[in-house]
C-alpha cells in the first residue's frame, strides 16, 4: 500500500498522519512515544478493544535504515476514544501533563490539519506576479519583433541580399527563421492579450473598492 504520510507538529513532538479512501488516519507509536507511554503495552490495548481493533489499519512505511516497518494506524476520530481509556493518575507522574495535554488537544490538531481549508493565493498576488512575467515576455517580444521585420524586409525589399544570405548559410534561411517566429509572436500576443484584460479586471475591481485610480494597460502591441 503506497500511501503519502503527513507530518504534523504539536508542542514541538510530531504527529504522523494521511488519509486512506477519504478518512483520515494518524500512526499510533509516535503518539504513545511522545507522552511517553509504553508502545508494547498500547498496541495490545488496542487490538483488546473491539470498537478500536475494527477500525484501525496497518501500513507498512520503509525506514530510514532501509527496511520495511508496519506502523499500526487509528481513524482520527477514534483516537479521544483511545487517549480517554488511560486513568491519568495510574501513568508516572513526570508524563501525566503531556497526557493531559494529549486528551485536551491531539484530536482538534489533526482535525484542523485536515478540515481547514488551505489558504489560497490572493487575486492581487496572483495578478502582481503574473504581471512581472507579462513585462518580461512583453519586451522579448518587442525585441523579436524587430528582428522579424528586418528579415521580412530584406527577404522583400532586398531579394538580392535574401538570395546571398541563403547562398552562403544554405536553403531558405530567411524564411525558414521567420516563419516559426512570426508564429511564436503571435502566440506570445493573444498570451500577453488575454493575462492583461485579466489582470486589469481584477485591480479594476479593486481601485473601485479602494477607490484608487484605473490601472493602465501593461502592454502595447
Amino acid at each position: 500500500m503506497n500511501t503519502q504520510l503527513q507530518t504534523i507538529q504539536f508542542h514541538n513532538q510530531s504527529l504522523v498522519t494521511f488519509e486512506q479512501n477519504g478518512t483520515h488516519y494518524t500512526a499510533m507509536k509516535p503518539i504513545c512515544e511522545n507522552i511517553g507511554l509504553d508502545w508494547t503495552a498500547q498496541a495490545q490495548r488496542l487490538k483488546r478493544d473491539e470498537i478500536l481493533n475494527s477500525t484501525m489499519v496497518i501500513i507498512t512505511i520503509v525506514a530510514e535504515d532501509g527496511k520495511k516497518r508496519e506502523m499500526l494506524c487509528l481513524p482520527i476520530q477514534y483516537l479521544n476514544g483511545w487517549l480517554f481509556g488511560i486513568d491519568v493518575k495510574r501513568v508516572k507522574p513526570e508524563i501525566r501533563e503531556t497526557l493531559i495535554t494529549y486528551k485536551r488537544e491531539c484530536y482538534q490538531a489533526l482535525f484542523d490539519y485536515w478540515n481547514k481549508p488551505r489558504q489560497q493565493p490572493l487575486p492581487l498576488a496572483e495578478a502582481e506576479a503574473d504581471e512581472e512575467a507579462i513585462r518580461i515576455i512583453a519586451n522579448l517580444y518587442h525585441s523579436l519583433r524587430g528582428a522579424f521585420e528586418m528579415g521580412e524586409k530584406i527577404r522583400k525589399q532586398y531579394p538580392y541580399f535574401a538570395k546571398e544570405i541563403d547562398k552562403t548559410i544554405g536553403g531558405h534561411y530567411l524564411y525558414n527563421l521567420n516563419h516559426p517566429t512570426e508564429q511564436a509572436l503571435e502566440k506570445a500576443k493573444r498570451y500577453v492579450q488575454a493575462k492583461s484584460e485579466r489582470i486589469m479586471f481584477i485591480k479594476g475591481m479593486l481601485s473601485l473598492l479602494d477607490e484608487q485610480p484605473q490601472p493602465k494597460r501593461l502592454a502595447n502591441f
